[in-house]
């Protein structure tokens, strides 16, 4: 089954380090990184904000497998984590992704 698995992180040091682990693993077949996010969120009662970089991990992996990893070496204490609806695929990606 092909997965698309999306996270942020506070930093580009950590998205690499994500990026590289699941790869050089065989956990993902292609990871895009897109830096400089602003995100706004409630905390404390307070608006803030903060400079984000987002992954899309593509992957033929167990999702699970690839969940628990980024909890792990993740560098938030509650990453923001979930898998998107990949049913659309188109078929030569998908046969791609299985040679890899």
């Amino acid at each position: 089954m092909f997965n698309i698995i999306y996270t942020i992180c506070g930093s580009m040091k950590s998205a690499k380090k994500i990026t590289k682990t699941l790869l050089k693993n065989k956990k993902a077949v292609c990871i895009n990184i897109t830096n400089d996010i602003r995100s706004f969120y409630l905390e404390d009662n307070k608006i803030k904000s903060s400079s984000e970089v987002s992954l899309l991990i593509k992957t033929i992996s167990d999702p699970k497998s690839v969940i628990s990893f980024i909890k792990v070496n993740h560098d938030y204490d509650v990453p923001f984590i979930t898998i998107l609806n990949s049913k659309n695929t188109n078929k030569e990606y998908l046969d791609w992704a299985k040679k890899s």
